[in-house]
């Protein structure tokens, strides 16, 4: 039965931190949506997360995204609209506390479900995306690959008349989501959006270089994922419910691991720490309480 805390204090802060620093480095770090909530990004399963705020959310499939073209341009106008608002997103102090703990030697890589890179735009290193990334959009059909803010601007040119559409006079409005997707109305006639064609092969089946549900991961991303795991005492996970198979599974596989998040997983019994806690909060009393004892 693990430890699970619920009240932050330098006292049960203190023996995680004498662990972490016997690890020597050998403490990897697995990331989920609950770390990037402060930067504006939603997560999905949280208090304020797109299931809990819109129960009926189901995120387009890898399947119903590749068999239509319909489903094509239902996904990218909602990409169209939300895209600038994750592209525009900064990282919080919780990407920054991790850069600096990297930094210090007390987390070798990080492990993130997240697509937004925000652990890259703070400075840390040894970063693997396990679900890809927002940043690049490939073509399906031939492996022709164009940056994302690139095709944002040809999305633009096809469509001069659909950013009139969608102007919120609150942003704090937008449903968005971790994907960066917006909920748009039922009424929305998705087959007036245009998607450019594949400038080498001629087919409008361009997909983000990012994992969708059903989908799998590429082989050399899990390879590269476990052999952090094999290599590092410790996993510590950070806002993420541990929900999908690809989180949990790290855990499973992993010789020890610790928890950070806000609710309870169904793995916290199996964990060697467990806090339920803020972990903005967590990792800022982390980071004062290290630079205090000196470790």
């Amino acid at each position: 039965m693990s430890n699970i805390i619920t009240k932050l204090s330098p006292a049960n802060l203190r023996p995680f931190l004498e662990h972490l620093a016997r690890l020597n480095g050998s403490c990897a770090v697995l990331t989920g949506a609950g770390v990037s909530t402060d930067s504006g990004i939603p997560d999905y399963r949280g208090p304020k997360g797109v299931y809990v705020t819109n129960p009926n959310h189901k995120p387009i499939t890898y399947q119903q995204f590749t068999i239509s073209l319909y489903n094509r341009k239902r996904y990218w106008l909602r990409s169209f609209f939300g895209y600038e608002r994750v592209a525009k997103s900064k990282p919080n102090s919780i990407h920054f506390n991790l850069t600096e703990l990297q930094k210090q030697g007390l987390i070798s890589s990080i492990i993130t479900q997240n697509v937004d890179g925000l652990h890259q735009k703070s400075g840390s290193k040894n970063v693997v995306e396990m679900h890809g990334s927002l940043d690049n959009v490939g073509c399906t059909t031939c492996g022709y690959q164009i940056s994302r803010d690139d095709f944002q601007f040809q999305l633009k040119h096809l469509n001069p008349n659909w950013e009139r559409f969608f102007k919120p006079e609150d942003p704090s409005d937008i449903k968005s989501t971790p994907d960066g997707d917006v909920q748009l109305s039922d009424s929305t006639n998705y087959d007036q959006f245009n998607l450019p064609d594949c400038p080498k092969c001629d087919t409008p089946t361009f997909k983000p270089k990012v994992v969708f549900f059903g989908e799998n991961m590429s082989p050399n991303t899990r390879d590269q994922i476990y052999d952090i795991i094999k290599e590092n005492q410790m996993l510590f996970v950070l806002g993420s419910s541990l929900t999908v198979p690809s989180a949990y599974r790290l855990v499973l596989a992993s010789r020890e691991f610790s928890i950070v998040n806000l609710s309870p997983t169904k793995y916290d019994d199996q964990a060697k720490l467990v806090f339920h806690t803020k972990i903005d909060e967590f990792l800022d009393e982390l980071v004062k309480l290290k630079v205090k004892l000196n470790y």
